[in-house]
């Protein structure tokens, strides 16, 4: 089983997005620089929002005392971590699935 490796993946994500807006050959503007520089916008701000809410989310658990760190650090590490009680939603059964049915006309 392949496991990430979280640690290389937090070095990468935690410092700004790196991104290159490369320049044309002929040194005019066209249309490609537009949508490269939409799209490198849109991927600064989309990891940026993501790194955000997640620091956000981590320090309000950590603030409320939500959060088991012993946990968080096996999670961290690597080790394999054994689901509790609150990963497993056993109470609610299985999700029921909504079956189209078409109208009559």
């Amino acid at each position: 089983m392949l496991r990430p490796d979280l640690v290389a993946a937090a070095r990468c994500l935690t410092g700004p997005p790196v991104t290159r807006f490369a320049p044309s050959p002929t040194g005019y503007l066209h249309l490609g620089h537009i949508v490269n520089a939409i799209y490198t916008w849109g991927i600064a701000r989309a990891l940026g929002n993501l790194i955000g809410n997640c620091v956000a989310t981590v320090a309000i658990a950590a603030w409320e005392g939500d959060i088991d760190r012993p946990r968080a650090h096996a999670v961290l590490d690597g080790r394999p971590v054994p689901p509790t009680e609150d990963d497993l939603d056993v109470a609610s059964g299985p999700v029921p699935i909504a079956i189209a049915v078409p109208a009559k006309t």
